[in-house]
């Protein structure tokens, strides 16, 4: 049986997860343009070249979290559709969809509207499995565990924001159809890594424009 509560606390964890995922994904994405001046030096940092390598880390392992389907992806999409398939719902459960069907909002109103859905949930999942599988394979062979006959290509940054953003769409459309409402992923201003490349391009200017004043006094 699924409960009321286990269900919260099973989106609160995708929540956390994909909130992680679109942090790293703008952050990621952001790493590949310059903006401001030295912007370029700055990144050539070995700081900000191990950073590159953690963003992809953290996009690879959550991303398998939720989109793998193996028993150990204990919040996977894969097997949130399997309980809500299969499993009976208790009776806070029951209340709220009984309560749902009182509302004009665009949620759950019945365990057959919730089975419906599961459907087209499985059908994306199985649209992108090829893209998933190279995840997975990844996070097996090269990020969870060394494995010295890894055959696995470079993941781009193009699928990983693809498997991001439909990890996104996933997790917004059950928490909307559930709860009726909906978490803004594109609005994470406090995770920005611009900011502080910005920061550090103007400490680098000021640095740059005393360097060249002291040379001018000195002639």
């Amino acid at each position: 049986m699924i409960t009321l509560e286990e269900l919260k606390k099973w989106i609160e964890d995708i929540s956390n997860i994909v909130i992680d995922l679109n942090i790293s994904i703008k952050n990621a994405q952001r790493l590949t343009e310059d903006k401001y001046d030295f912007e370029k030096q700055i990144k050539k940092h070995g700081f900000f070249q191990h950073h590159w390598y953690q963003l992809k880390f953290i996009m690879v392992i959550q991303l398998c979290k939720l989109l793998g389907s193996s028993q150990n992806d204990k919040r996977s999409f894969h097997k949130l559709c399997n309980i809500l398939e299969r499993e009976k719902y208790d009776l806070e459960l029951r209340n709220l969809l009984s309560e749902n069907s009182k509302n004009y909002k665009d949620t759950f109103k019945t365990r057959t509207d919730i089975k419906a859905e599961v459907l087209v949930v499985r059908e994306k999942l199985f649209k992108h499995k090829d893209l998933i599988d190279k995840v997975v394979s990844a996070r097996n062979q090269i990020y969870a565990h060394i494995d010295p006959n890894a055959n696995v290509g470079l993941i781009k940054l193009e699928v990983l924001k693809e498997l991001v953003l439909l990890s996104s769409e996933l997790f917004n459309h059950f928490q909307s159809k559930l709860f009726g409402n909906k978490t803004y992923l594109e609005v994470l201003p406090d995770w920005d890594i611009g900011y502080v490349l910005w920061y550090m391009s103007e400490l680098r200017k000021l640095d740059d424009e005393e360097r060249k004043a002291k040379i001018a006094g000195l002639r």
